[in-house]
């Protein structure tokens, strides 16, 4: 059964089995976008003991691996399957909306705030930057964490301190600059500006299982291997 309606949908109280989980972190909900989905995703999500919301197209690749979302969200352009019983299905028209956005808002509406994003690269470039921009913007209102090719990444804004293991992966992407310093890297910043398309902060390397990161300015995009992600 297909439903129309706005964004501020409310969504009912669904009673998911209790699972272990392979991060620490207690996610509100999980949200699968139609990018590259592998099979160390779809192991991964089976992990996770929240609600699961596919956006529009997603949801056929989760259904063909027999994991079926609690919801999908979108204008239902690319969405194949027409009977699930144990799934609803929230049809947004918008068309000045990516489903991606809807699937935001609609977490929004119901004060689910910690989420999980999967697939959000894959396709055409032009498509993955654009979910880029969309995690970028949303950022404000929710604490946003993508996971792709093992690596967990979230926006910072402020100083951090984090635990880790030692040789662990550290990337800091600016968006679109970020002045800072750094304790416990092999590269260690001291007030210096990463800029896109001029400076990065990619592929370091973690000495300390301490480590610190002071932001005078600016903002970034900090990614860590999701076993040892502690942020």
């Amino acid at each position: 059964m297909v439903s129309k309606t706005i964004v501020g949908f409310i969504l009912p109280r669904v009673r998911i089995p209790h699972s272990p989980l392979m991060l620490e972190k207690k996610f509100d909900s999980i949200v699968i976008l139609n990018g590259t989905i592998s099979d160390d995703d779809i192991a991964l999500m089976n992990f996770f003991d929240c609600i699961k919301i596919a956006a529009d197209g997603a949801a056929n690749i989760l259904i063909k691996n027999k994991i079926f979302p609690n919801y999908i969200v979108g204008d239902l352009d690319s969405f194949d399957f027409a009977d699930l019983p144990n799934t609803q299905i929230i049809n947004i028209a918008n068309q000045e909306q990516y489903d991606f956005e809807k699937c935001l808002d609609v977490l929004i509406s119901n004060n689910l705030k910690k989420i999980l994003i999967f697939g959000i690269n894959g396709g055409c470039l032009d498509h993955t930057l654009n979910n880029w921009s969309i995690f970028i913007k949303y950022s404000s209102r929710l604490k946003l964490f993508c996971y792709t090719c093992g690596q967990v990444g979230t926006l910072i804004t402020d100083d951090i301190s984090f635990i880790t293991e030692i040789d662990n992966t550290i990337s800091i992407i600016p968006f679109p600059s970020a002045t800072l310093t750094t304790k416990g890297l092999k590269w260690n910043l001291d007030n210096d500006k990463l800029e896109f398309g001029k400076s990065e902060g990619a592929r370091n390397r973690s000495i300390n299982k301490n480590i610190t990161i002071k932001l005078h300015s600016g903002k970034y995009m900090l990614f860590s291997n999701y076993n040892y992600c502690r942020f």
